[in-house]
């Protein structure tokens, strides 16, 4: 229902539209800049996640390949050579040896207790990445490390 004003005008509404879109540009830019950087989050610690399992599976081929850590991050690199920025990440390697009732041994030296348990070989290889986010929001770190983890059993 329109109602008239004291002197028989209609009010006018021009400049509404103009307003209601000068607040919710600056919302919806945010929302489009989080949305972006939800999925450059998601795609890199993809993408690092895949790099620690291929390391850890050129490690894992045999026992040879287990103690070549050199090999192990060049394949991590080699993974991630497409994906991400290769200078900022940084790789972990780790060799360890278990006995059947879990103690942990030295690799070359160790046995296990007993005599008669198997020894088992593990590459285990860590990928981590600093990730800065486009646009600083509040509440959220702007900067973060994105860090993933893969172990294989040596076969």
């Amino acid at each position: 229902m329109i109602t008239r004003n004291t002197k028989g005008r209609v009010p006018s509404c021009a400049g509404a539209a103009t307003a209601e879109l000068a607040m919710f540009l600056p919302i919806a830019f945010v929302l489009l800049l989080g949305s972006v950087d939800f999925g450059r989050v998601f795609y890199e610690l993809t993408a690092i996640a895949n790099a620690a399992t291929a390391g850890a599976k050129y490690g894992a081929h045999d026992a040879a390949h287990s103690g070549d850590i050199t090999g192990i991050r060049r394949a991590v690199t080699d993974d991630l050579e497409d994906s991400v920025a290769v200078d900022t990440v940084a790789v972990d390697t780790e060799r360890y040896c278990n006995c059947d009732d879990g103690a942990r041994i030295d690799c070359d030296t160790g046995t296990c207790a007993g005599g008669t348990g198997a020894r088992r070989t593990y590459v285990r290889v860590r990928v981590q990445k600093p990730f800065t986010t486009l646009f600083p929001y509040p509440g959220v770190p702007n900067a973060v490390v994105l860090s993933r983890e893969a172990q294989i059993r040596v076969q």
